[in-house]
């Protein structure tokens, strides 16, 4: 039996968020995350104005200002036919390097994929000895006690299994959230009548492929 004061299941940026917070303010909590945490390909690639202020706050705002995204190339998004179509339309966005805070705030909006904000979080999350992160574990239920909730917990690769008693329980698990469906809180929304698909491309070189080519005059 493991007790905490908040369980957080979900250890995506906003699980892993709420845990920054409430390790600054001194509140105990446990994060549970069924994957292992790590993320290789690029996805949340922009934090808002709003997140950008808790960074500051934080006092990590640095660390995401210094991620690796190259601070001059352009952040313009063009509408094509197709990859090797044609250009239909285009919104000019300036590179992070020069752009300014807002007029109603001293941060600005941060290019900085969830690839390198999530490590981010994870490192401040891990400075309060009273934060747990543990991936690789998943909730498989919970149930409402006098001071609190239960949750059964799973740890994926042993199979283990632990109770955890805890005051607050909060849903960070997405759309798919068994919080969400156990509480028995619907999800209605339109969709917007098409497929979105993200595309990652990975340019590998060989250095013997570079000395092979002669060089240019």
């Amino acid at each position: 039996m493991h007790k905490t004061s908040v369980l957080i299941v979900g250890g995506g940026p906003v699980g892993l968020a709420l845990a920054c917070e409430l390790g600054w303010r001194g509140v105990a909590c446990t994060l549970v995350e069924q994957r292992d945490g790590t993320i290789d390909t690029p996805k949340m690639n922009e934090v808002n104005i709003r997140t950008m202020e808790f960074c500051r706050r934080w006092g990590i705002a640095d660390a995401v200002h210094a991620c690796p995204f190259p601070p001059n190339y352009p952040l313009d998004v063009a509408f094509v036919t197709s990859l090797s179509g044609y250009e239909l339309g285009r919104i000019p966005r300036p590179p992070r390097m020069s752009e300014t805070p807002s007029l109603y705030s001293p941060m600005r909006q941060q290019v900085c994929s969830q690839m390198w904000f999530d490590p981010i979080l994870q490192t401040f999350a891990r400075n309060f000895a009273h934060v747990s992160l543990r991936y690789r574990n998943r909730l498989e239920s919970f149930e409402e006690t006098a001071d609190g909730i239960r949750a059964d917990v799973i740890d994926v690769e042993s199979g283990r299994r632990e109770s955890i008693n805890a005051r607050y329980l909060v849903g960070c698990d997405g759309a798919n959230s068994l919080v969400r469906r156990s509480l028995g809180i619907g999800l209605d929304a339109k969709t917007l009548g098409y497929r979105c698909i993200s595309i990652f491309v990975r340019q590998i070189c060989s250095i013997s492929a570079i000395a092979s080519q002669p060089p240019s005059s």
